[in-house]
């Protein structure tokens, strides 16, 4: 008769209990915290786009003076041609070399900048000379007759919803919009 003692180890984890506190804790916490992420993530993607445009109206001025030729602003949804209303999805940049308005094959594309856009709308709100366009002058390189304003619009949070007027100087503002609704920046 074998009289050995058998001994048993004590494995150390969680408990199925102690494994189902753990998670409905932690979906507690997610749940509360969400709309704090929700709240950054449009504040930042404000932000962000704010610096987009400064940066493109910066080029577009620096390169309408540099190489003597209009340069051109317009929305894009594939990023290789314009696009009426397509702020939204992105920007094109490109040198108008025969002032048409258009984006020839000949034209140089400065930049083409996705604007990747899920916490609210963008548009343009031009004049009726330049409804759909910013053009930045040879001469000057400014936006002498693309007087207007962008508009973002967030979806949820209507305090980040913001006009940027570009004024006749090409110079940037912010200032809060008090035309969005609920879906659109229109």
């Amino acid at each position: 008769m074998d009289h050995s003692i058998t001994v048993y180890k004590k494995i150390k984890g969680f408990t199925l209990l102690e494994l189902l506190v753990c998670l409905s804790i932690i979906a507690i916490i997610i749940v509360y915290a969400q709309p704090s992420f929700h709240h950054i993530g449009a504040r930042q993607e404000l932000s962000n786009l704010q610096h987009v445009i400064q940066q493109h109206i910066n080029m577009a001025r620096s390169h309408a003076i540099t190489v003597h030729s209009d340069v051109v602003m317009c929305a894009s949804a594939n990023l290789e041609y314009c696009q009426n209303n397509q702020w939204h999805h992105g920007i094109l940049l490109y040198i108008d070399r025969n002032k048409n308005r258009q984006l020839d094959v000949n034209e140089t594309v400065l930049t083409a900048t996705a604007t990747q856009l899920k916490y609210g709308s963008f548009a343009w709100h031009g004049n009726a000379s330049h409804p759909n366009t910013v053009v930045f002058q040879s001469d000057s390189g400014l936006p002498r007759g693309s007087i207007g304003s962008f508009r973002y619009c967030s979806f949820q949070h209507p305090e980040f919803s913001q006009d940027f007027p570009i004024g006749m100087m090409g110079h940037l503002r912010s200032i809060e919009s008090t035309k969005c609704n609920k879906t659109t920046a229109e």
